[in-house]
């Protein structure tokens, strides 16, 4: 049973391996195609002064930087690899599948505990900031680096909020936790939602990601992944996005007391649903614990330590291009 589980984690390695190689190759594509496209058009208008056509080029690099084009390509790259791979019935059955009805209130506590992770990884970054403003390194202007997503660009709102959450969803709750299922369902939510905080490559934003893949692994199992997706854009349209919209004319000190409000809000109301359903709670725990062999085979996977670690390469290279800045 390890050893199978261990294959099966192998191929769920090299699936979101070959993905990540897709993402970072067409969205490089796009931007040499776009500097190669400037460069033609200023020499055939006539510009011969190279310094001009290199800042054209560099101005163009800089757009397509903030564009989601590339990785919408990307998307609809992944998509068509996965449906020659998988075939149209694994969208069928993934969007088909029922499980448990959600109800309100099952509503409520999903998204009261999904807006906990976002909390719990906001405390988490204000004790780095403290802690790494003693050794002289500025956590807030990584934060604003790793969070520099411009929204007001069509093609990355678009990315952000629809065309990320709806594949994400597919390939790491659908396709990586599905494929583990048969071997617990606990250790598959686990397992792709660590997977998922790792794929982001960002250190502040993976232990949140992380988390939150635990709330839509769960919610994917138990109830439809529809719900994942639907509460994936929550996150990303309105609290991501729309919120710090609302906020922008506001100052800071009066911008995060609404925004930890909120949160704090959710949380309070996480902490007694919690309570209430405690007995059922302990009970649904007590179910398809996770066993040491289960840990073995999957997380001592060839192919899921190389991508872990090539996500680890990511982060490293994020944090020194922060430092050197």
């Amino acid at each position: 049973m390890k050893k199978r589980l261990r294959r099966e984690c192998n191929k769920q390695g090299i699936a979101l391996l070959i993905y990540k190689a897709i993402m970072t190759e067409t969205v490089t594509m796009v931007i040499v195609l776009g500097m190669i496209a400037v460069m033609f058009e200023q020499v055939l208008a006539g510009q011969q002064d190279m310094n001009e056509i290199l800042r054209a080029m560099l101005e163009e690099v800089t757009a397509l930087s903030s564009s989601g084009w590339g990785y919408l390509l990307a998307i609809a790259i992944g998509t068509v690899v996965l449906l020659l791979w998988k075939k149209p019935r694994f969208f069928r059955r993934e969007i088909m599948r029922q499980g448990r009805p959600m109800g309100f209130g099952s509503f409520t506590l999903i998204l009261s505990l999904f807006m906990c992770a976002q909390l719990f990884s906001q405390i988490g970054i204000i004790l780095m900031n403290i802690i790494l403003s003693i050794l002289g390194i500025d956590l807030m202007g990584y934060m604003e680096m790793a969070a520099s997503v411009d929204t007001d660009n069509f093609s990355m709102w678009l990315y952000a909020g629809l065309g990320a959450p709806i594949f994400e969803e597919l390939l790491f709750r659908g396709l990586v936790m599905r494929s583990l299922e048969p071997y617990g369902k606990r250790m598959a939510i686990l397992v792709s939602a660590l997977l998922f905080g790792f794929y982001h490559g960002n250190p502040l934003q993976a232990p949140f990601a992380a988390m939150v893949g635990m709330v839509l692994g769960y919610v994917a199992m138990e109830h439809n992944i529809v719900w994942a997706m639907v509460l994936h854009m929550f996150n990303n349209l309105i609290f991501a996005d729309c919120l710090p919209r609302l906020l922008g004319d506001m100052s800071d000190v009066m911008a995060n007391l609404i925004i930890y409000g909120i949160l704090f809000g959710f949380a309070i109301v996480a902490a007694v649903m919690l309570i209430v359903k405690r007995r059922q709670l302990v009970a649904h725990l007590k179910k398809d614990s996770i066993q040491p062999w289960q840990y073995n085979g999957a997380f001592l996977s060839p192919l899921l330590l190389v991508l872990m670690g090539s996500c680890v390469g990511d982060m490293l290279l994020f944090m020194l291009r922060v430092m050197i800045a």
